[in-house]
């Protein structure tokens, strides 16, 4: 989920950089807000499950400031994630409620 969000958000950055007209521009802001949604959480797990005491201050710290990065960016924590992040699950992990999000998200 942590790549398929950076990937989302960094197309949908290209879409808006290239956009000919509002109305692709305005297609490209809502894919950057879809890639938002789906990253920043999953960002946030692997910092909060990866680092421990003072080194998750400073990575928490590290991923706000490199929030406003740009594409090279995205390609660097696709390529990194793909590396570094094991593609595991706890075994006590809950399933994702697909139904609730969809309430959560139309509400």
């Amino acid at each position: 989920m942590l790549v398929a969000g950076i990937s989302v958000f960094a197309v949908a950055s290209v879409v808006c950089a290239m956009a000919p007209n509002l109305g692709w521009l305005l297609a490209g802001r809502a894919g950057q807000g879809l890639g938002a949604a789906i990253l920043m959480p999953n960002s946030l797990a692997v910092l909060s499950d990866t680092f421990q005491g003072e080194a998750r201050g400073r990575a928490v710290g590290f991923w706000a400031a490199a929030g406003a990065g740009n594409l090279p960016l995205a390609a660097a924590a696709i390529i990194g994630a793909l590396i570094f992040v094991p593609a595991t699950r706890h075994k006590d992990a809950a399933a994702l409620d697909v139904g609730g999000a969809l309430i959560v998200s139309f509400v």
